[in-house]
C-alpha cells in the first residue's frame, strides 16, 4: 500500500509551502499494535527513511491511556538540522494524536 502525505507550512513571514511525500506500508503487526513505512518519494529532502509508530498501554489495565512511540532511521534529510526534524515530526505527531482524540470524543 502507498499513500501520499501532505502538510501546508507557513513560515513566520505568512509564506506557505507544502510538504509532501509518497509513503510505503512495510509491516503492520495488530497485535504489537505497530505499523511501519517507507518514504519512497519526497520534497523534504529525505533519500532514505524507515519510520514505525507502536501504540503503548501506560498501565497494564488499560484504564490508563495510551502512548504513541515514533521512531525512525534514515539518512540527514538535505537542508535539515536534526533538532528541525525532530520538531517537524513531535509536531506532526501531536497533530495526528489531537485527530485520533476528536475522532474518539465525537462517537
Amino acid at each position: 500500500m502507498i499513500r501520499y502525505c501532505a502538510s501546508t507550512i507557513t513560515s513566520q513571514s505568512g509564506e506557505t509551502t507544502i510538504k509532501w511525500a509518497k509513503e510505503k506500508l512495510i509491516e503492520i503487526d495488530p497485535i504489537q499494535r505497530r505499523l511501519s513505512y517507507e518514504i519512497m518519494e519526497n520534497n523534504v529532502g529525505f533519500k532514505y527513511w524507515v519510520a514505525t509508530m507502536q501504540v503503548f498501554q501506560i498501565n497494564g489495565d488499560g484504564e490508563g491511556g495510551c502512548e504513541i512511540k515514533w521512531s525512525f532511521v534514515g539518512d540527514p534529510a538535505d537542508g535539515w538540522s536534526y533538532d528541525g526534524l525532530v520538531s517537524y515530526y513531535d509536531s506532526s505527531l501531536q497533530s495526528i494524536a489531537k485527530k485520533m482524540e476528536d475522532a474518539l470524543s465525537s462517537n
